[in-house]
């Protein structure tokens, strides 16, 4: 054989061997080069958006609350865009497109690696009862729960505490997206493409500066979380100026006859608690910032087509009618069961006893606001707020069963029928702090709770507590999962497809925890930078989460979406 056939017959092995390595061995997908496009068109948009609230929001200001109304529309334009949109590539298999076009295949197992048919989550806890269970999703399970990677962060500016929300399918401009709603300390309410993190809108509805230290800079505006209200069309939202407002979902316009003044008095009074749509009415209640008087406890209830206020209930009493005090702190609101009626949880009056009226109690309402029931269960203390949201279930076998949380370490179950005679179980797992909102799994026959702190002398810790419900239709320590430090609030849990997920406050982390049997699935790590205190929300196979980092964090398996 001559040395020029030698010669080419190696460099054909070689060049074969170059095609063989790089199939099997293949370069990092060139996603800058595959979505410059996509990145392009996300900065016009997001510089459109940061120009249009500028000239919305600003153009009649001037002087220092114009610079400081300009910094407040600013956005890092490049990063928000860029972020998302290349993560979500990178998770994408194939390397010749940007990005995995949408999959509306439909699913009934949980396996799936398919997006099944999809689903809002549309108020806080996922329905009127407040169990944060999700019985719609079946893409992200136990068994594939471990592979969460995050595959965008959006910076929202501020601090949240209000849980997200989602609307499926809205059109937008034509174009079809699932919108992801985020509201601020700051009193910003974003509307956020929940496939890439991209703003799609963005409102300020108003803030007030305090000196109560709950937020990190004394800033406060919605800590409620909105609610989704498909008939309408509508976001409905109290801001941080004391309305409530009904904005259309796709373009976050003021709808005609909004806002409705919920307190004439928003110094002093705030709105922690989500809003409830219920039986054609929005009802919407009040608490202060830190305790600080003078502020009066209310749930007022709201009719859709005037719009106006048509009842209001107060705690203790009216302004000026008696002691105040008496705030609505549960981050849920309210509670509704099937006959729609109302349970709220009340915290302290400002006077001797701290009963007063309505005072520290569970409260049952008629849809009217009429008292039906109601039930101070002897706290021994001072401030013993109940910061919770009565949950309402029913297990198998029993009658309908509300839970709830005291800031002073107890859970407490009622009857729902007979919440005058007391509470039929106290359950103390903490010494303090417990402020959130159980959430309840018909599937497992369980009631999960997030706890702050390690009982002294018992066996409760801080972490995530899981509770049977036995066949005496009382609450059964089924297992706990410590977790973080001891004496923070942490944030509410989450249950979806076995799974229950919450995070751990100043720990800065999100765990999937087993439902069955509290083994640890997954967590974040240090991806996340700031507290978590508002609940994750898990929904057509994504997992979503807003920090003190200022960041609204997503998460997805690779190939499950």
């Amino acid at each position: 054989m001559s040395t020029l056939v030698r010669i080419v017959l190696l460099s054909l092995a070689s060049i074969a061997l170059v095609v063989a390595a790089t199939q099997a061995f293949p370069g990092r997908k060139p996603c800058a080069r595959l979505c410059a496009s996509a990145i392009a068109a996300c900065i016009g948009s997001c510089r459109r958006a940061v120009a249009d609230c500028r000239q919305s929001a600003c153009a009649s200001l001037s002087g220092r609350p114009a610079r400081a109304c300009r910094r407040r529309c600013r956005r890092p334009c490049k990063r928000e865009c860029r972020t998302p949109i290349l993560g979500a590539c990178r998770l994408d298999g194939d390397r010749t497109r940007c990005d995995q076009p949408p999959d509306t295949t439909s699913t009934t197992t949980t396996t799936s690696t398919t997006l099944a048919d999809k689903t809002d989550w549309a108020t806080y806890g996922f329905d009127l009862e407040r169990t944060s269970h999700n019985p719609r999703e079946v893409t992200l399970g136990a068994d594939n729960v471990g592979r969460l990677g995050q595959i965008w962060s959006t910076d929202v500016g501020a601090v949240v505490a209000a849980s997200p929300v989602l609307a499926s399918d809205v059109s937008v401009d034509g174009t079809t997206l699932d919108l992801l709603y985020i509201a601020t300390e700051h009193g910003d309410l974003y509307a956020l493409d929940a496939a890439t993190g991209r703003v799609v809108w963005q409102r300020n509805l108003g803030s007030q500066l305090t000196a109560c230290a709950d937020m990190p800079d004394g800033v406060f505006g919605i800590t409620d979380t909105p609610f989704v209200d498909r008939t309408t069309r509508s976001l409905f939202v109290v801001g941080g100026d004391g309305n409530l407002y009904a904005l259309d979902l796709a373009t976050g316009t003021t709808r005609a006859g909004w806002p409705v003044t919920i307190t004439s008095d928003p110094a002093h009074e705030h709105v922690w608690s989500a809003l409830t749509l219920a039986g054609g009415a929005l009802y919407v209640e009040t608490a202060s910032y830190c305790d600080r008087t003078p502020y009066y406890g209310h749930v007022v209830k709201i009719d859709l087509p005037t719009p106006s206020v048509v009842a209001t209930w107060y705690v203790t009493s009216a302004p000026g009618a008696g002691p105040g005090g008496g705030g609505i702190w549960g981050w849920g609101g309210a509670s509704v069961d099937a006959s729609g009626d109302l349970y709220v949880a009340t915290g302290n009056a400002t006077t001797t006893p701290e009963n007063y009226g309505y005072g520290e109690s569970v409260v049952r309402l008629s849809s009217t606001l009429e008292v039906q029931a109601s039930n101070y269960p002897g706290l021994d203390g001072f401030d013993l707020d109940f910061g919770s949201t009565p949950v309402s279930y029913q297990a198998p076998g029993c009658p309908g069963q509300i839970v709830v949380e005291n800031k002073s370490g107890g859970v407490f179950v009622y009857q729902r029928d007979a919440i005058a005679s007391g509470p039929t179980q106290r359950v103390e797992i903490g010494n303090a702090q417990l402020i959130g909102v159980p959430a309840y799994d018909p599937t497992t026959r369980m009631v999960y709770v997030s706890n702050s702190t390690d009982l002294a002398g018992g066996e409760y810790r801080h972490g995530l507590v899981a509770f049977s419900v036995g066949a005496d239709c009382q609450l059964h320590l089924a297992w706990q999962q410590p977790q973080g430090v001891t004496g923070p609030v942490v944030s509410s849990p989450t249950v979806a497809n076995g799974v229950v997920y919450y995070g751990d406050g100043p720990g800065n982390e999100l765990f999937a925890l087993s439902g069955d049997s509290g083994a640890v699935l997954w967590q974040s790590g240090s991806a996340i930078e700031g507290a978590i205190y508002a609940p994750p929300i898990v929904v057509n196979g994504r997992l979503y989460a807003a920090a003190w980092d200022h960041m609204v964090h997503a998460y997805a398996v690779a190939g499950a979406r």
